[in-house]
């Protein structure tokens, strides 16, 4: 089974972090994340990470569609664009 991407993070009473992977970082090599603090229950906080992966992944899948066999994607910058 694969892992799932993303985590849940504790920042307090009622107080979550959702973190979502970009990928690495080509020149860099280092790992880049989508943050968001979102304040509720634990299960608030699990709902808007499944929204979080679901955004993502309609994002890839969008992408994968249109691409053209001849030109690379840039997938980290397109999904940093469609999580703001």
């Amino acid at each position: 089974m694969a892992r799932k991407a993303g985590q849940l993070i504790s920042r307090g009473t009622r107080t979550g972090l959702v973190r979502v992977s970009l990928g690495r970082d080509p020149e860099t090599g280092t790992r880049k994340y989508h943050n968001r603090t979102v304040h509720g229950s634990f299960r608030e906080v699990r709902i808007s990470l499944q929204r979080e992966r679901n955004t993502r992944l309609t994002v890839l899948l969008a992408l994968l569609a249109s691409a053209k066999p001849d030109k690379p994607i840039n997938i980290r910058s397109t999904l940093a664009a469609a999580s703001s």
